[in-house]
């Protein structure tokens, strides 16, 4: 049975070694020394991302019921808490920007993580986001934290992914400065019991170069957002009467055509980071 919490528990041993292999991977290239595991649940992948790391390991679960095993497992380095509520921050006494965070996460609560993880703390609008709240969606939520590895939903990893066909709202805000990449699917039944849909392994590393405002992409988002089915000339047209597009966007007439043409899904990451610098409204 899953926990109270809606965890299903991965069993299939090619896919816990594909994990182990990923995150030997993560921290030889990245040189990473520590590692956070949310939601490790009974412990199948701790077993084996865990030796890795030894003591510079940490786990977060919310279920005690699982106290039992995860105790012996990892003793003193686990931390029962809601993981929405945990400040890494202050919780931990690792480097965070050489920190890897690993978790298979919840379907219910997978948009939740990664918004807080990601996000800015919202309020009513982008304009009224104090500086402090600017600043925090140049990086992550929970601090210098730059690696990922995370179990999600397959349909959710295809629609954040960066070499996504069509972009939603939360891809757009996550792939503003990071890279996230589709590693694996794997089979419902590879878990037990087994949920209803596939999912997939995904990684989230920084982009390697921070060229976005992130502060005029929010903006510009949050007033194209509402127009998906429209191309990006009648978009502007529509936002900005009787004002002409600047030549810059796209360069060249073929290139600023285009991407005029192209609906907001159909941007690629430069297209959108030239419509971010030379638009404002």
């Amino acid at each position: 049975m899953p926990s109270y919490l809606g965890q299903n528990f991965l069993t299939d041993s090619k896919a816990k070694l594909y994990i182990h292999n990923l995150v030997s991977n993560f921290k030889e290239k990245f040189a990473l020394e520590d590692c956070i595991e949310i939601w490790p649940g009974k412990g199948a992948i701790t077993k084996f991302i865990q030796p890795i790391f030894t003591n510079n390991f940490r786990a977060i679960e919310k279920d005690e019921t699982f106290a039992w095993v995860l105790d012996e497992l990892i003793g003193d380095n686990l931390i029962f808490n809601d993981v929405l509520q945990v400040d890494f921050a202050t919780s931990f006494d690792f480097d965070l920007s050489k920190t890897l965070v690993y978790g298979s996460l919840p379907y219910y609560i997978t948009s939740p993580i990664i918004g807080k993880l990601f996000l800015p703390k919202q309020t009513p609008s982008p304009s009224q986001w104090s500086e402090a709240e600017w600043a925090v969606g140049k990086g992550s939520g929970w601090g210098r934290m730059n690696y990922w590895i995370f179990i999600v939903q397959k349909e959710f990893a295809e629609k954040i992914t960066t070499d996504a066909k069509k972009k939603s709202y939360l891809r757009w805000l996550l792939n503003h400065n990071h890279i996230v990449t589709y590693h694996k699917t794997i089979p419902a039944k590879w878990f037990s019991p087994a949920p209803k849909v596939d999912s997939a392994i995904i990684s989230i590393i920084p982009w390697p170069k921070q060229d976005v405002d992130y502060h005029n992409l929010l903006v510009v988002l949050d007033k194209i957002s509402w127009f998906k089915r429209k191309t990006m000339g009648k978009i502007i047209k529509m936002l900005q009467k009787n004002t002409i597009i600047p030549q810059e966007i796209g360069g060249e007439d073929k290139q600023r055509t285009t991407i005029l043409k192209k609906r907001i899904e159909e941007l690629s990451r430069e297209e959108m980071k030239k419509i971010v610098e030379f638009i404002t409204f």
